[in-house]
């Protein structure tokens, strides 16, 4: 049996969370105790807004190719599959 090709479906949804800004302009390099902190606090940010994205994502409905597909072929192409709200 010769090898056949089969068409890639699109990706998923890609999602994307852009956390506070990390001011270091006042933090001094020499300062193990407010770089830890701020390492910590930037981890601990990092992590919620994972963990944000990944509930975000479980409850999209139009994560997958499929009904992403269906309910932007049934307004014509007009429309894009909509997202969750901020």
């Amino acid at each position: 049996v010769p090898p056949v090709a089969l068409p890639r479906l699109p990706p998923p949804r890609y999602y994307f969370c852009l956390g506070r800004p990390l001011h270091t302009e006042a933090l001094d390099p020499d300062d193990e105790d407010a770089c830890r902190a701020a390492y910590e606090g930037v981890r601990a940010d990092l992590e919620r807004d994972i963990a944000w994205l990944r509930r975000m994502r479980d409850e999209d409905p139009y994560r997958d190719f499929g009904p992403r597909f269906v309910f932007e072929a049934a307004s014509n192409w007009t429309r894009q599959a909509p997202t969750f709200s901020l």
